[in-house]
């Protein structure tokens, strides 16, 4: 199955971890495209669970994506360890809005 994000939507994106809640220190969740970060998802941003998360964009976050080119995510997490563990990266298309007006 293919990811999407439809401009100007307000999507929840849920991803699967291998930690539990309490080994998580810190999550950065990066929305990257055309050679540069487009937003980024942190602490009060994200709500963690055992072996899940869970972050919401804005309508003005999915606005900032180009419908000619794939998002590239990825979540880094620092774990109370100290090990810091980046994620494999996953890609989503992105479908154009034609009215780019925030309800």
């Amino acid at each position: 199955m293919e990811n999407i994000i439809q401009q100007g939507s307000t999507p929840t994106h849920t991803f699967s971890t291998p930690y539990k809640k309490e080994e998580i220190q810190k999550i950065i969740i990066t929305y990257f495209q055309n050679g540069r970060i487009i937003c980024e998802k942190k602490d009060d941003d994200i709500s963690v669970s055992d072996f899940s998360l869970l972050t919401k964009l804005t309508q003005e976050d999915t606005l900032l994506f180009d419908e000619k080119g794939d998002v590239k995510m990825q979540i880094k997490v620092k774990l109370k360890s100290g090990d810091v563990i980046p994620s494999n990266n996953m890609y989503a298309k992105v479908n154009e809005v034609l009215n780019k007006e925030v309800l």
